[in-house]
């Protein structure tokens, strides 16, 4: 500590009458001298005490002299009321030089913690024991990356939510209403305030990444009366937070960040409840109806051996939505109606191609707490579509229902009498014949019954297919305009399906 912030702190305590600073040394020591006529040597570091009228020259350190003398105090020298005992003056140095050192003490077993890259459980752990308080670290979706352990008495609101691994609501609310009137956001200076919801004070420091605000590293308690060193060490591991998860999440933006860290939460198991009251805390809000979109490797287990690479890739396709890796696959929220809007629907096709991937779309929702459910029909649609072997690499559960039912199935399950009989009559027809009655049926009702695509397809005249049309009609007794006839060669045509991709 140097002279003049102990001199400071010793006014804190004492009457100081007089001081004059110029080389303002670093001290280290403190030493009594009651000698009243000897000349002090030179002392490195060291402050000494000693009646007013002794002479300091040379002295390297500084001087405290109690009572009056004649003349200007000598250089880096203070001078106290007369009749203050020079032991009590010593206690109080001594006791000031020790808390400073026992300060620098934690600060370098913080920082050794930090860079030896221990757990930020461990670290805020120790800041919460040395300060008396609780200790947490959010991202911007209110989520908890890390805690001090045990909570203390006076945050037991807070305490509460944090073992469930979220933000009260309320706070965030809170933080949010910080976030948007603070002009300098983007500082690393800590920050203290009271949070009315949670009736509790917080000594904050905002993690950044790429110089934007993407979490809080923060240390509360009852009363605001936080050390001053504390808000160092708390920028600290703000700092070490901040470079983690630039390289987790790069230069991903603000609002898809917190989107991304509910969605992975959300896979893993954070429960609905939990979900909804984070995301009533974000000041942006998803689309009223969503899909969820799953992204994975066409070949082998279809686990990405670097999932951040697609995730490079779709977001440069899709800047604006939330996006997570989960279990190596890429899962994104994209507005409903996918399939049908055609610009994004090939925009997953093209990052498809590009990637080597199959997509899984799943059926439209409005509740984010059914993200896990949608994932996993997305999932399932994948691997259905694969198994399949389905050309296109873009699945909808939708389109895989019909497929998902035939694969509960039991094992040993005679799919040919599930077909229509009229399939296999006219198939027989066709060998005996040597007409082309069962493709024209099949492609009919892939087209959804339309004569004119059907015509082109086979590239045959529109009279030829009428012609077929009746042929059909009149040897299998149904009408193919009757709607429950539709829907079994419908059903038929994805047992057969079904079937070529067993075998």
């Amino acid at each position: 500590m140097r002279f003049q912030e102990l001199i400071d702190r010793l006014a804190e305590k004492v009457p100081v009458e007089a001081l004059n600073i110029q080389q303002n040394n670093e001290i280290s020591r403190v030493m009594i001298e009651d000698g009243a006529d000897s000349e002090l040597c030179t002392v490195h570091n060291t402050i000494v005490i000693v009646p007013r009228g002794q002479n300091m020259t040379g002295n390297a350190g500084g001087a405290v002299f109690i009572g009056k003398g004649e003349g200007i105090l000598p250089p880096d020298a203070a001078q106290v009321s007369a009749g203050i005992p020079a032991e009590r003056i010593a206690l109080i140095l001594q006791d000031l030089l020790l808390s400073e050192n026992g300060k620098k003490v934690f600060e370098n077993e913080i920082l050794t913690l930090l860079v030896r890259e221990e757990s930020l459980d461990t670290v805020l752990t120790r800041l919460a024991e040395r300060y008396q308080c609780a200790a947490v670290i959010l991202d911007l979706s209110g989520r908890v990356l890390h805690h001090s352990s045990p909570f203390p008495e006076g945050v037991a609101y807070l305490s509460e939510y944090m073992e469930r691994g979220i933000c009260p609501p309320a706070y965030m609310e809170h933080l949010h209403r910080v976030e948007a009137r603070k002009k300098r956001l983007c500082d690393r200076e800590p920050f203290t305030s009271f949070c009315d919801e949670a009736g509790i004070w917080y000594l904050c420091a905002n993690v950044l990444v790429h110089g934007e605000l993407s979490g809080y590293c923060f240390l509360t308690r009852a009363e605001n009366d936080f050390p001053e060193e504390s808000g160092k060490l708390l920028t600290l591991v703000a700092g070490v937070v901040g470079n983690r998860m630039e390289q987790i999440y790069g230069a991903m933006p603000t609002n898809r960040q917190r989107w991304s860290h509910l969605i992975e939460d959300a896979l893993t198991g954070l429960s609905g409840q939990q979900i909804r009251e984070r995301a009533a805390s974000f000041p942006e809000s998803l689309p009223d109806r969503m899909q969820v979109i799953v992204l994975v490797r066409r070949m082998q287990d279809g686990r990405s051996e670097n999932p951040e690479i697609v995730r490079g890739a779709a977001a440069s396709a899709f800047p604006d939505d939330p996006m997570a890796v989960y279990d190596h696959h890429l899962v994104l929220l994209l507005p409903a109606d996918v399939e049908q809007d055609d610009a994004r629907a090939q925009s997953l096709r093209d990052l498809c191609g590009r990637q080597g991937l199959v997509c899984g779309v799943s059926f439209p929702f409005s509740d984010a707490a059914r993200i896990r459910q949608h994932y996993d029909e997305a999932l399932r649609a994948v691997r259905l579509s694969r198994k399949l072997y389905e050309a296109d690499c873009l699945s909808t559960a939708h389109a895989m229902m019909i497929y998902e039912v035939l694969d509960r199935l039991p094992e040993g399950t005679d799919f040919d009498a599930l077909c229509h009989p009229a399939l296999r009559m006219l198939k027989d027809y066709d060998a005996s014949h040597g007409t082309d009655l069962y493709n024209t049926l099949i492609t009919l009702a892939l087209n959804n019954y339309s004569m004119a695509k059907t015509c082109q397809d086979l590239f045959i005249h529109r009279n030829t297919m009428m012609y077929r049309k009746r042929r059909i009609e009149v040897l299998t007794g149904i009408p193919l305009d009757d709607p429950q006839l539709r829907f079994e060669i419908q059903f038929s045509l994805a047992v057969r399906n079904y079937r070529a991709g067993q075998d």
